[in-house]
């Protein structure tokens, strides 16, 4: 059975433990799929440097500012509300951020599990000798077949309940000091092999030249959005990760390590496919496109493809793996503490059967669906996708900075920020980022995302 209220609450058993477990969240299809392809299309080595800049100085705020509310309030999102809102309604902010994280998990896993299908599928040579357009086609023709990529979610979100009803140290952190080390070793191989590829130096000139004449409002506010959700921020998930910390845990320089963990698996992940993209002449700015149609159009003219290209694959179902575990584990978790759920109930009926049921309309989308729209002009994947990324996300981040800020008080977080920390402590500067910087640059990026933002820069622009 699952813990009862009052009962000891599980923890971490180590600090590299926490680190690779909230860095396995923050690392994922964001970091290995999105990141390359924000490259490209902005401008290579411009928008890393634009990113890095961002992530420093609103990125690490605000994960240091969530994980520091769940190891205060030692519970999951609903529950940080109401201890450190009592008497407010903002709880219903946390029921929202469950909800949207049950909704991103229901297509997340079928994204998930795209990945795992072409592993298979690059390994047993289904893309060898085939032209870029039939590439195309097979992409088209897997995504749409319901049944195909439904077997392929239910096992991927079969194997994360697996790890996640063993619990924290003998199944996320278990696995994660597993999968994150195998993760890196995958990286650094494909990096090699990428970089040694006859004319992959002009990719990596593209890649670690900046150009300044290449900054736009559009690539800040790119940068700004993947800062922000490449690192998960918003929405709970680190909040539950922080809720399993001890006391003694040096939070500012663990959380600098996540995000700079994070950092790094972006770049590298950059280095794996600009590079190779640039020596076999593709255009880097393909898009989404440019991991499950380009790169294994890419493996075909590669040396030892099938290999390097089944490599690649797993590399990122491992990094889908770490982020679904931390994402299931957000919302099982509140039902566990809440509604006093065992473990083993709330993962596989929540985790899995109701997860699976909610996605069914995001995967037929894709299909029998694809020409089905809801709400302005967007289909149920894509409608899904952008209420929880660019509104729930967002108001949940400036809702947690507000919290810390404002409601439980600055002086308060910074006190529990520095609870533990000896090497490097947290000064007025966090706080000021935190009540003031942040929610307006969150702010900007949930503007953004709204047709107010095309009537702004008309304004400013004419």
């Amino acid at each position: 059975m699952g813990e009862e209220k009052g009962s000891v609450r599980e923890s971490f058993s180590s600090k590299t433990g926490f680190i690779l477990a909230a860095a396995g969240s923050a690392v994922g299809l964001a970091n290995l799929w999105r990141f390359p392809w924000l490259v490209g299309t902005y401008g290579g080595a411009t928008f890393i440097v634009v990113y890095l800049i961002i992530l420093a100085f609103l990125g690490y705020p605000l994960l240091l500012n969530e994980i520091m509310i769940g190891r205060k309030a030692q519970r999951n999102i609903v529950g940080a509300y109401k201890l450190l809102a009592p008497n407010t309604p903002l709880f219903y902010l946390g029921l929202i951020s469950v909800l949207g994280m049950i909704v991103i998990l229901s297509y997340y896993s079928a994204v998930a599990g795209w990945t795992l299908a072409y592993t298979i599928k690059t390994a047993m040579g289904n893309f060898g000798n085939l032209s870029s357009e039939e590439i195309g086609a097979t992409f088209g023709a897997f995504i749409s077949n319901p049944k195909e990529v439904f077997i392929w979610q239910f096992i991927f979100l079969i194997l994360t309940a697996l790890v996640v009803n063993k619990g924290i140290e003998k199944g996320i952190e278990k696995w994660s000091k597993i999968l994150m080390p195998f993760l890196f070793i995958l990286l650094i191989i494909l990096a090699i092999r990428s970089l040694t590829l006859d004319g992959a130096m002009e990719g990596l000139k593209f890649y670690l030249m900046p150009d300044i004449t290449k900054i736009s409002i559009d690539m800040i506010i790119a940068a700004l959005g993947q800062a922000f959700f490449s690192l998960s921020v918003g929405i709970g998930a680190m909040l539950i990760y922080g809720s399993y910390l001890k006391k003694d845990t040096e939070l500012p320089v663990s959380t600098g390590v996540v995000a700079i963990f994070d950092f790094l698996v972006a770049f590298i992940g950059g280095l794996v496919i600009i590079p190779a993209v640039f020596a076999f002449g593709l255009n880097p700015g393909e898009g989404p496109g440019l991991t499950f149609v380009t790169l294994p159009n890419v493996f075909n003219q590669m040396p030892l493809g099938i290999l390097f290209g089944t490599l690649f694959f797993l590399l990122l179902a491992f990094a889908a793996f770490t982020t679904t575990i931390n994402m299931m584990e957000t919302f099982v978790a509140y039902f566990k503490d809440e509604w006093n759920l065992s473990r083993q109930k709330a993962v596989w009926i929540i985790g899995v059967v109701i997860t699976f049921i909610i996605g069914i309309p995001s995967v037929l989308s894709f299909g029998p669906w694809a020409e089905l729209t809801i709400f302005f002009g967007r289909n149920f994947f894509d409608f899904a996708d952008y209420v929880v990324s660019n509104i729930i996300m967002p108001i949940g981040a400036i809702m947690l900075a507000v919290l810390s800020g404002w409601i439980w008080g600055a002086n308060n977080a910074i006190a529990e920020v520095n609870t533990g920390a000896m090497k490097f402590k947290i000064g007025y500067w966090w706080a000021f980022i935190i009540k003031y910087l942040a929610p307006i640059l969150v702010l900007i990026i949930l503007i953004s995302k709204t047709p107010l933002y095309q009537i702004i820069i008309d304004l400013f622009t004419k």
